[in-house]
């Protein structure tokens, strides 16, 4: 083989190379609740997540916490998923429990997510008790 073709077959795998990276970070919609909802304690609180990737998702966490991203003490719900199927692109949750009494205040539903090409998101919405 000479020069010339050895320059070509080494520079259509370099563009194959580089057209195969993920240019894409996951996307997270936050379903539900509406922005800003106002429950009232005790009664039932639900939120609906859905989490999407081009390339596949590898890891989504959720949980309830406070403007600066911190887990709540006064609210537990919390979980990480791994989706299953190595290259799942799509993903959807949804979650519910009952306000305790004397639960009150500001608080977010937090979601990140991550690709299996080291990409990662957050989303949070706002609700109060």
């Amino acid at each position: 083989m000479n020069k010339s073709y050895k320059f070509l077959l080494f520079f259509g795998f370099a563009i194959l190379l580089t057209s195969c990276k993920d240019k894409e970070s996951p996307e997270i919609t936050i379903v539900a609740p509406a922005v800003d909802a106002h429950f009232t304690q005790g009664t039932f609180f639900q939120y609906e997540i859905k989490v999407t990737d081009d390339r596949g998702l590898s890891q989504i966490r959720e949980y309830i916490g406070d403007v600066n991203g911190v887990a709540s003490t006064e609210i537990v719900s919390s979980g990480t998923t791994s989706p299953k199927g190595k290259r799942a692109k799509k993903h959807t949750s949804s979650t519910g429990f009952d306000l305790s009494n004397g639960v009150t205040g500001e608080f977010y539903i937090w979601v990140e997510a991550a690709d299996h090409d080291g990409k990662s998101m957050k989303a949070s919405r706002r609700f109060f008790v």
